[in-house]
């Protein structure tokens, strides 16, 4: 394995491992500290908007700063929010002050995330190779995402999310000082930067379904499984660590696999595997959430990669950063509107058996704008617009 795909693998894992022991539970302690389910919802709304800005100017400030500086100025900025966020809920009741400072962290950990996401793909050309450098990222990034939640859910459930939060933050900020061994890209940077092209923006708009559909493993599940469902917190964790773990053990190969295939039918067949796991949901009880959890996984195994590959070929390579940072704000900006739809359906359906086939809806509608956009378009996957 390559140096590069080494540090991928190892930055993906660090930055994930210490955001996610807190992450998962933003909703939840909105919700337990008084905020109604609705109105976390719409706040999510928000956090995501200020997140999308995060990308775009991380993007923009990583092809004129350099790639490393800003990965590790923003995730050292976005450490130490966190960090106070914990220290705000031992010092005032309520969810005030924790949830003014979450946009703050919002924006600079969506700058890191977003030029990560960039440096993968600048040392990646073609289709096959894009495919697979982002399927390494998932591996380190899933792993974290495997073990995190579960480790905070237990600090949660021991110390208390205050101190979770306060660990977490400060993890975060000690993995920042990795990102400084990471090489610059040689970037020739355009002399003018203008908006993203039109046809840019049309490549990425089916993604703004798509990413409010599986976005529903997210603040949907958490709220639905936590206080519907009646999982204990400390064992809500379990559920990320099935999805890190089938992410890590599969990943590769699924995107060795997708390289020899038409993309389209591929992420068709993603979506559909979202659509099970999210049914297993209404069955109800942790067997049938983790089932869901392992049938879905295979599906982001799909969609993840071919998406994160999209984006970055059609992308203009002087101005990739810029390019990658408008794609995340709008798929964090989609990630918000689906937190929204999915947290509006929990408070307003009764049945289990209502929310998640409502849900499946909203991929139905995601798949059938892909294949319309993409069914002439498949230049995204051969690289340079």
């Amino acid at each position: 394995m390559s140096s590069h795909a080494t540090r991928v693998i190892v930055g993906g894992l660090l930055r994930t491992l210490s955001g996610s022991l807190v992450t998962p539970y933003l909703g939840l302690v909105l919700y337990n500290r008084g905020m109604p389910l609705y109105q976390v919802g719409a706040y999510y709304v928000l956090i995501a908007l200020v997140g999308s800005f995060g990308s775009l100017a991380g993007g923009r400030a990583s092809d004129a700063l350099g790639r490393r500086s800003v990965m590790f100025t923003a995730q050292l900025i976005s450490g130490f929010i966190i960090s106070i966020m914990g220290a705000s809920l031992l010092e005032f009741r309520g969810y005030a002050v924790f949830a003014a400072l979450a946009p703050v962290q919002s924006f600079a950990g969506s700058a890191s995330f977003s030029t990560f996401n960039t440096y993968v793909g600048d040392f990646t050309s073609g289709r096959g190779e894009t495919i697979m450098g982002y399927a390494r990222a998932r591996i380190g990034i899933n792993l974290g995402w495997a073990f995190g939640p579960l480790i905070g859910g237990v600090l949660a459930g021991v110390l208390g999310f205050s101190y979770a939060y306060i660990i977490s933050g400060a993890a975060l900020a000690v993995s920042s000082l990795y990102f400084l061994s990471f090489p610059n890209p040689a970037i020739r940077t355009a002399q003018s930067y203008p908006r993203a092209s039109l046809e840019y923006l049309k490549l990425i708009s089916p993604f703004i379904l798509i990413y409010a559909f599986i976005a529903q493993f997210g603040l949907t599940l958490t709220v639905y499984e936590v206080s519907f469902a009646g999982l204990p917190v400390t064992f809500f964790g379990l559920i990320y660590l099935v999805n890190g773990l089938c992410v890590v053990a599969f990943q590769y190969p699924t995107a060795k696999a997708i390289t020899k295939g038409g993309f389209i039918r591929w992420m068709g067949a993603g979506l559909t595997l979202y659509a099970i796991g999210f049914m297993f949901y209404a069955l109800g009880g942790l067997v049938m959430a983790l089932i869901g959890t392992a049938v879905l996984s295979m599906g982001e195994n799909i969609v993840s990669p071919i998406s994160m590959s999209v984006a970055s070929l059609a992308a203009r390579r002087d101005r990739r950063g810029g390019y990658m940072g408008a794609y995340s704000m709008l798929t964090s900006a989609s990630r918000s509107i689906g937190s929204f739809i999915g947290s509006s359906l929990l408070g307003s359906l009764k049945s289990p058996f209502m929310v998640w086939p409502s849900i499946d809806g909203l991929g139905a509608l995601a798949w059938a704008y892909f294949y319309i956009v993409y069914r002439k378009e498949a230049v995204a996957l051969k690289g340079g617009a």
